[in-house]
């Protein structure tokens, strides 16, 4: 996995109130293969390459905007292998 950039996106839910949301904001360039667990929380990602969920791999996405940045439909896909979750 290759990370190109990070930002930190605050948004606000109205102009004086003290509650905010924050979520990172991740932009990921290339093949991201899940061997072991992960899990991601309040964010958005942007992925620009297949997402591979791999034998004995676990992806736990919460509170997660997955984003899938292609040129043309089908360029990239998610695969969970046999025995990945």
């Amino acid at each position: 996995m290759v990370m190109i950039g990070m930002v930190l996106v605050l948004d606000a839910m109205g102009e004086n109130s003290d509650k905010q949301l924050h979520k990172s904001v991740w932009r990921l360039d290339g093949e991201w293969n899940v061997s072991g667990t992960e899990e991601e929380m309040n964010a958005v990602i942007v992925l620009t390459g297949n997402l591979t969920i791999l034998n004995g791999g676990k992806l736990t996405l919460k509170n997660v905007t997955l984003a899938m940045n292609s040129t043309y439909d089908g360029e990239h896909h998610i695969t969970v292998n046999p025995g990945g979750t």
